[in-house]
């Protein structure tokens, strides 16, 4: 299926993976409309990227501003949830039960309340792609507050795909992916992070935001696939990574 001149919602789409996501599909032909929470980056996407039409500078956590950013739309094809904010992390035992929740608040609800708003503007044979880490998809120590907010946006995916059908919901889990989300780690803790990841991947590298966005083209375009959680890993699974 071709995108050209299909409308497309990127929420959280100036940085990072959703940036990369927002820059191949408008290459497709595509009509972009992209969030985020930073003017000056959306400001940035829509000077250097053809085909953004508009940019909505909110926080995908504000359910009301969500609601009204998806009352001034219209119909769109596509719906992709990138935003994540920046991850959880520590020993279970040794991580604030309240900091967990915060944290669950912030992503599991804020995806939910963003999908709530967006999905009814998304045309029958439209799609909605979540995005969850690779905690969803395997135990990692340090994880538990991610893993546990990963593996409820599958459960809720999954459930919202039978209920919308013929509209389609699918969810990207990308493994370590080289993207600024990583930028609180100092550049030489960042290089030793990223190069143990390497070496236990069976590609021998770390994603790529590219990567990504090509498997999100890949889910808005191929119409029969639906219900499926996508994992981009470089065979990481195959290791456990």
């Amino acid at each position: 299926m071709s995108l050209k001149d299909q409308r497309i919602v990127v929420v959280g789409g100036s940085s990072g993976i959703g940036l990369e996501t927002t820059r191949i599909l408008a290459n497709q032909g595509a009509q972009l409309i992209i969030t985020g929470r930073n003017q000056e980056r959306l400001e940035a996407a829509e000077k250097s990227i053809p085909n953004v039409i508009r940019t909505a500078c909110l926080d995908f956590t504000d359910g009301v501003a969500m609601k009204g950013f998806f009352n001034t739309t219209g119909e769109i094809d596509h719906l992709v949830l990138v935003a994540g904010g920046v991850p959880l992390t520590g020993a279970f035992l040794h991580t604030d039960v309240s900091r967990m929740e915060d944290y669950f608040t912030q992503k599991f609800w804020g995806v939910v309340r963003t999908a709530h708003a967006g999905i009814p503007v998304v045309k029958p044979k439209g799609s909605i792609t979540f995005f969850i880490g690779r905690a969803g998809r395997s135990a990692l120590s340090g994880w538990a507050g991610v893993s546990a907010v990963n593996m409820a946006i599958i459960g809720i995916a999954k459930t919202i795909a039978l209920e919308v059908a013929p509209k389609r919901v699918n969810v990207i889990a990308p493994a370590l992916i080289d993207t600024p989300v990583y930028d609180y780690m100092s550049e030489e803790e960042r290089r030793s992070y990223y190069a143990e990841a390497a070496s236990k991947v069976p590609v021998g590298r770390i994603g790529t935001s590219e990567d990504v966005a090509q498997c999100v083209l890949f889910l808005l375009a191929c119409e029969f696939v639906n219900g499926v959680v996508l994992d981009v890993n470089g065979g990481g699974t195959i290791t456990n990574m």
